[in-house]
């Protein structure tokens, strides 16, 4: 992975089949923070919202412990999450 091989790697059914599952899941909490969105509301509530959704589908926060203070990776101030 880290300087091994290069160039593209192919994907086993079930590599695919659970990379469409885990972008299931980031689609539905993508869908649930924004509809969320609202005057007033803090980036920890929406951060909440989209732990809620992940911890519903057993999934895991990826940014959460890799210099984000935040599962979703969400910022004051920052235009776009990581």
């Amino acid at each position: 992975m880290f300087g091994v091989r290069r160039g593209v790697e192919l994907k086993t059914r079930d590599q695919l089949v659970q990379m469409r599952r885990a972008g299931r899941v980031v689609a539905a909490a993508l869908a649930a923070t924004r509809a969320a969105v609202r005057p007033g509301v803090s980036t920890g509530e929406l951060d909440g919202v989209a732990a809620d959704v992940l911890r519903s589908a057993g999934a895991l926060p990826s940014f959460l412990g890799y210099g984000a203070r935040t599962g979703s990776g969400a910022s004051p101030g920052s235009p776009a999450c990581r």
